[in-house]
């Protein structure tokens, strides 16, 4: 597995977990209703080669989360 695969692994589980905040198999956190989208850097249009995530929440803000592979 590489950074781009966990890239994917983590937008393709908060997409879920957002879509879903009532799914009766998993516990999800406070606040992941204000999560509006979430995108991969290459989905979302950010110019450069690093796998990382965008989320945007439904307040308009903006994060951005750059993954790293450490090993």
């Amino acid at each position: 597995m590489n950074a781009h695969d966990i890239e994917s692994l983590i937008a393709d589980a908060l997409n879920l977990a957002a879509a879903d905040g009532q799914d009766i198999y998993f516990d999800v956190p406070d606040g992941i209703e204000q999560l509006n989208a979430i995108q991969t850097f290459a989905q979302a249009g950010v110019l450069t080669n690093n796998p990382g995530l965008m989320l945007h929440l439904d307040d308009g803000s903006e994060f951005e989360i750059t993954i790293v592979q450490s090993k």
